[in-house]
């Protein structure tokens, strides 16, 4: 299997990000909506979006963020992220590194193909700016050559 990139996003968190702890643990859940903006060379348009992450014991949050990506033609792409979210740092500022899978659900034939595409995303959180950058790869097998 080798990976292809298929875009890269940058996602902003609107009106920050909630989380509740009601359970006197580190454990909780989150909600946060966004927009944001898709480029590449075979998805790009501006997106709309929502997380509504698990937070474990041990600090991991478990993505799972559901949004619409409106391409510059007028087309409509759902999509969803899921996976985990750790700590980390880049340098003095510190990040929260995003593993997750990604999935696209289309109805303009022009897209079409994404509907059964596999996908894997990473990226960085930068928590104090609540902003997310993303990189998204297609999975393509080598099986059916």
């Amino acid at each position: 299997m080798k990976l292809e990139h298929l875009c890269d996003m940058e996602l902003g968190y609107q009106g920050g990000f909630t989380l509740i702890q009601p359970y006197a643990s580190e454990e909780g859940t989150g909600f946060g909506v966004g927009e944001g903006m898709v480029s590449g060379d075979q998805l790009a348009g501006r997106t709309r979006w929502v997380n509504h992450p698990q937070r474990r014991s041990d600090g991991t949050m478990l993505a799972d963020a559901h949004g619409v990506i409106t391409t510059g033609e007028g087309v409509s792409i759902l999509f969803t992220l899921r996976g985990r979210t750790v700590a980390g740092q880049a340098g003095q500022t510190p990040q929260r590194q995003h593993l997750l899978s990604a999935f696209f659900e289309a109805e303009d034939e022009r897209y079409y193909w994404l509907n059964t595409a596999l996908c894997v995303a990473e990226g960085q959180l930068n928590p104090e700016t609540l902003r997310l950058q993303l990189r998204i790869y297609a999975c393509i097998s080598d099986l059916h050559r």
